[in-house]
């Protein structure tokens, strides 16, 4: 199966997944053509039930939610995790767009 590509400033990238061992939520990695660009998502302690499910780290990429949003990657479902002073938004996530 042909990667879903996305244009980001400019860049064309992609993505690949995992699953965190601790938790179970899923691991979303951002590539292009340098390389790694960002790894979207954080593992919390609280985990969350489903593998189409992850807290994006927004901490480190706030762009992340409005570029997943808009290209119908993934939706926020309001939830909020929390590790130390951050917060986190849940997100599910449409497979079939990654």
């Amino acid at each position: 199966m042909a990667k879903k590509t996305y244009i980001y400033k400019g860049i064309k990238v992609w993505f690949s997944k995992n699953i965190y061992k601790k938790g179970g939520s899923m691991q979303l990695q951002m590539w292009c053509e340098d390389g790694p660009y960002a790894t979207l998502t954080v593992n919390l302690s609280n985990g969350c039930a489903g593998k189409n499910l992850a807290y994006v780290d927004t901490n480190n990429y706030p762009w992340a939610p409005k570029f997943l949003e808009e290209k119908e990657i993934a939706e926020n479902t309001g939830i909020i995790g929390y590790s130390g002073y951050c917060s986190y938004p849940l997100y599910a996530f449409n497979m079939n767009k990654i």
